[in-house]
């Protein structure tokens, strides 16, 4: 319990020293997510997007909480900002398909996959 209370106070004085840093943020969410507060890392998901708007891995958790609470509409921009920024990873692309196949018809879904596939 000791370590678990320093790694928090750790990783939220990161978030008060350096708030453009969105690998403190990710930290603080997955710190938050693995203590069973998923209101609290969702929130720090929010922050850190706030100070970090190019992040991939936050967008990235962003999408999958979205897609958790099933609104499955909402996280496409999250899914795509992850693609466009590290096209290299196949996650966004994979969680992209996902969310298309209930969300969309088959010829839409595929034109909008292909748009985001590596070329």
């Amino acid at each position: 319990m000791k370590n678990t209370a320093k790694a928090l106070h750790t990783v939220l004085k990161g978030t008060i020293e350096a708030p453009d840093c969105a690998d403190t943020w990710h930290e603080l969410a997955v710190y938050y997510r693995n203590v069973g507060q998923d209101q609290q890392a969702y929130m720090a998901v929010l922050t850190g997007l706030a100070h970090c708007l190019n992040s991939p891995s936050l967008h990235y958790m962003r999408g999958e909480y979205l897609v958790t609470a099933g609104k499955l509409k909402k996280p496409f921009s999250d899914f795509q900002q992850t693609a466009s920024i590290k096209n290299d990873d196949g996650s966004p692309h994979i969680q992209l398909a996902r969310i298309s196949k209930f969300s969309e018809s088959d010829g839409r879904r595929i034109k909008r996959i292909k748009k985001w596939l590596p070329v």
